[in-house]
């Protein structure tokens, strides 16, 4: 166990180390998870529902504080500031596109998908993407644009400029975490809102 106290709603992996982000948890794991420490931030609180770091940046780092909005951090998640507080305290996930840094997608509970394009201060609804619930967010290794959404109706996968989504699999499963092997791309796995875990290795089309 690594958690003493806290819940656990994001981890990013960054080379050999891995950031953990949540309610009252933001640590840092070293030597791939072997050892951590406590992140010491100007956060106006650590109820951490959605975060991630910019695939371009390593130190770049954006933060949703429930009741306190969208937060950005350049030096690695030692101080921050406000970007927003458009977005509704039901986000869940982030995503950041790395060929235009001020695309941001946030995933929610109840309001679907929502997209910005001005460095997160503004958001409205994707297009192409009827969804209610955008539960996890994930980008494919080998093209950061093309992202995968988890939703109360299976997994969808985006175009390169996120206008349109295809379902790639799980119909009718509400599907909560996805991750992307970045060694060997092919290789997704996802976890639904029941705990069951499922893997594919032709990048969704079975499983």
């Amino acid at each position: 166990p690594v958690l003493q106290q806290g819940d656990a709603m994001s981890l990013v992996a960054l080379g050999n180390s891995l950031v953990m982000a949540g309610h009252e948890v933001f640590m840092r794991g070293e030597n791939g998870g072997a050892t951590w420490k406590f992140i010491g931030t100007n956060l106006p609180d650590q109820d951490i529902h959605g975060f991630t770091v910019s695939p371009i940046s390593p130190r770049t780092f954006f933060a949703f504080i429930v009741q306190y909005g969208l937060w950005r951090s350049d030096d690695a998640g030692a101080t921050w500031a406000l970007l927003s507080k458009e977005l509704p305290d039901t986000v869940l996930a982030l995503a950041v596109v790395p060929t235009s840094p001020e695309t941001l997608y946030a995933g929610t509970m109840d309001q679907g998908l929502l997209k910005s394009t001005d460095g997160g201060k503004t958001w409205k609804p994707v297009s192409g993407l009827s969804t209610k619930m955008a539960l996890g967010l994930a980008q494919d290794p080998r093209d950061p644009r093309i992202l995968f959404a988890g939703t109360e109706g299976g997994l969808y996968r985006s175009n390169v400029d996120g206008t349109t989504w295809t379902r790639v699999g799980l119909p009718g499963k509400d599907i909560a975490v996805i991750a992307i092997s970045p060694a060997n791309p092919s290789r997704m796995l996802v976890v639904d809102a029941q705990g069951r875990v499922y893997r594919s290795d032709d990048r969704g089309a079975t499983w």
